[in-house]
């Protein structure tokens, strides 16, 4: 049945209220068609009404377990910016750390060039060397194992 059609029933429905006339017009427009087709009508919305019900139940579940995943991505992505900070916290101390080392090294590596520099003079022009008080100057390995045994007698007078 087309809007038309409803529309003038329905005008027609109204008036039938008030007067006879109008209930026989509107009686002679309702035939057992035209209510048959309005049923079929009441029918098919009704239908409509109950799929797009469960439609919206489960749009409505979707919506929600859309949002606990979203909530949980983020708190998962809170996580993951707290373990980044301490992440990047720890790397900030490691490369201190290693600044500090690099310098020891590259202090002990001057030491250790010093050292070499005077317990090796021959090939130099170095006029230092290690003495042995009262001996002859020491050199390469006899000046180390002094060195060491000198250094060691040091560490246990502490």
């Amino acid at each position: 049945m087309d809007t038309n059609k409803m529309r003038e029933l329905k005008a027609l429905a109204e008036r039938a209220q008030d007067s006879h006339q109008s209930y026989e017009d509107f009686a002679d427009l309702a035939d057992d068609k035209c209510v048959l087709s309005l049923l079929a009508e009441i029918e098919r919305l009704d239908r409509e009404s109950q799929n797009l019900s469960s439609q919206v139940g489960q749009c409505d579940r979707e919506r929600r377990a859309f949002r606990a995943e979203r909530d949980e991505l983020e708190a998962e992505n809170e996580a993951l910016r707290q373990s980044k900070d301490r992440a990047m916290s720890l790397v900030d101390q490691l490369e201190l750390q290693h600044a500090k080392l690099k310098a020891a090294v590259q202090e002990l590596e001057l030491d250790a060039e010093r050292y070499r520099f005077v317990r090796n003079p021959i090939g130099t022009t170095s006029p230092l060397a290690i003495w042995n008080e009262g001996k002859m100057p020491l050199f390469s390995g006899m000046a180390d194992a002094v060195v060491d045994e000198f250094m060691a007698k040091e560490a246990t007078h502490d």
